[in-house]
């Protein structure tokens, strides 16, 4: 990969996109680390996210701090910006911010003139973490490489939430998993049924238990290899405490307690792994995507996530308020609303 000319084009880029706009949000980018270990590539750990925070302050109208202004945040209060913050690290990293936003994350060169980038979106009001990892061509322009992540950024910051992989066609397999009840189930498939979606049963009329559930919010939070939404802030800072006043029977408690948490939050992506390739092995290759549907009591709003069963990666997070509507079946409304827009493009041209 030739250095000098990509470096030229990347600062080019940063200036070119620099052009004030009016302001949409308040988004503050660290460092992104180079995870390659060669010193050469040191320089795109400032110039990639001078680029991103440019993009989005030109053509999406976002009020952006680059890493050299949370820097200096960071050091009136004693400390320094790191490159890489974990999850439970980014809370107070986005209060230091002062953002509404904090954006992070790493980058690493692959074969074939290739580069993976990993990004983590901490929201300083909301609590939680948006990553994504994007496998893109890098191209002596960097700005259109630059262009396509800014993208993703920009439709998950200005679209309540918003992340789509790719176009969903007719045809594909869905199996889905919803709160709602077996008569509003029933109605709930109808639309995706109308737009040449197969419905696979995942969820039968008589589950009134997973409906039921309080839990069923905590399906907000994916995990994938490719984009994860998890909440944020020092809930993993558990201490197990341990004395001679303990027995035989508190050990066993702690050992139970610390296998908890190492399966389902340490070790939480590769029981979530296991979990897809047992339902995938279920449906014998059938179910093409699983789509995990919640809505809130009164039905008028939803929340979409759903997960590519080929290759396990993360394909949609949605959110929908449904339109104030007094005829309108709100749970078809919401299922006909979703349905229309998977086979569209993610994307789009920027707002200007």
């Amino acid at each position: 990969m030739r250095l000098r000319p990509l470096l030229f084009s990347a600062l080019a880029a940063a200036l070119a996109l620099a052009v004030p706009g009016k302001a949409a949000g308040d988004v503050a980018f660290g460092y992104l680390l180079n995870r390659s270990g060669n010193a050469n590539y040191d320089y795109l750990e400032t110039i990639f996210p001078n680029s991103f925070a440019s993009s989005l302050a030109s053509q999406y109208m976002m009020t952006v701090l680059r890493p050299a202004s949370v820097d200096e945040r960071f050091r009136k209060r004693g400390m320094e910006l790191k490159k890489l913050y974990s999850v439970d690290e980014l809370a107070q990293a986005a209060g230091i911010a002062g953002a509404d936003y904090f954006i992070t994350g790493s980058f690493l060169p692959l074969p074939g003139n290739r580069i993976e980038i990993r990004l983590s979106v901490c929201g300083r009001k909301t609590m939680e973490v948006f990553s994504f990892t994007s496998t893109e061509r890098m191209e002596a322009e960097i700005f259109r490489l630059v262009d396509r992540v800014t993208r993703v950024l920009a439709a998950y910051l200005r679209g309540d939430g918003l992340y789509k992989a790719r176009a969903v066609p007719a045809g594909t397999r869905i199996a889905f998993i919803t709160n709602v009840s077996g008569e509003e189930l029933n109605r709930f498939y109808i639309p995706f049924l109308e737009q040449g979606f197969p419905v696979l049963c995942a969820q039968n009329n008589d589950i009134e238990a997973l409906t039921a559930s309080g839990h069923f919010a905590a399906f907000r939070y994916v995990t994938t290899k490719t984009g994860s939404l998890e909440p944020c802030g020092d809930a993993r800072n558990v201490r197990f405490y341990h004395g001679p006043w303990n027995n035989s029977r508190f050990d066993e408690r702690v050992k139970e307690t610390r296998d908890f948490f190492r399966e389902f939050d340490l070790a939480y992506a590769g029981t979530k792994e296991k979990a897809l390739e047992r339902m995938a092995r279920g449906f014998g290759g059938s179910a093409d995507v699983l789509m995990i549907v919640g809505f809130s009591r009164d039905r008028r709003a939803s929340w979409v996530r759903a997960v590519d069963m080929k290759d396990r990666s993360l394909l949609l997070m949605l959110s929908i308020q449904q339109p104030d509507s007094l005829f309108d079946d709100p749970v078809a409304a919401i299922a006909g609303m979703i349905a229309a827009d998977l086979p569209t493009a993610p994307g789009g041209a920027p707002a200007r």
